[in-house]
């Protein structure tokens, strides 16, 4: 079948250097979407990082997943 939807929330912490760490599920919806959710932010290259009025800047990010569960 199609699945049913569902959306895992990731909150995580890119870094000055753009490096992501801090990655953890902040709305749980199944055990296999969030940990593919987790994988993906963690395995994810690095960002560009934020700035805030000219300096890099440790910014605090939350992403929605939306995943169809079998």
């Amino acid at each position: 079948g199609c699945g049913i939807p569902a959306r895992s929330i990731v909150t995580f912490t890119v870094h000055e250097d753009g490096q992501i760490t801090d990655a953890t599920i902040t709305r749980n919806v199944d055990p296999h979407s969030d940990r593919a959710a987790l994988l993906f932010v963690k395995s994810m290259p690095r960002w560009i990082p934020g700035e805030q009025k000219g300096k890099k800047v440790k910014v605090k990010f939350t992403l929605p997943f939306k995943l169809h569960v079998q």
